[in-house]
């Protein structure tokens, strides 16, 4: 059966309750790094010519915005390299 949101909510608070100060440190910390992440990469495709991106920078711009691994990807394959 479905969860409501409330439930959930109430499900992630009484689990962010039980870790320790160490993780909570250490998710804050992640949480963070990704935001640092998708903020660089979004700025980085709003400087960037679109000669200098491969496929539409909304496109990127979507992409970037997705965990982590967005602004990866950004990074490593929609970026063209300059030779």
């Amino acid at each position: 059966m479905r969860m409501r949101a409330s439930e959930q909510i109430s499900e992630l608070q009484r689990f962010y309750g039980r870790l320790s100060p160490a993780a909570r440190g250490a998710l804050w910390l992640l949480l963070a790094i990704e935001a640092a992440l998708i903020v660089a990469a979004q700025r980085d495709i709003q400087r960037q010519p679109s000669e200098c991106i491969r496929g539409p920078k909304l496109m990127w711009r979507m992409i970037a915005t997705q965990n982590i691994v967005g602004p990866a990807a950004y990074y490593c394959l929609g970026r063209r390299r300059s030779d």
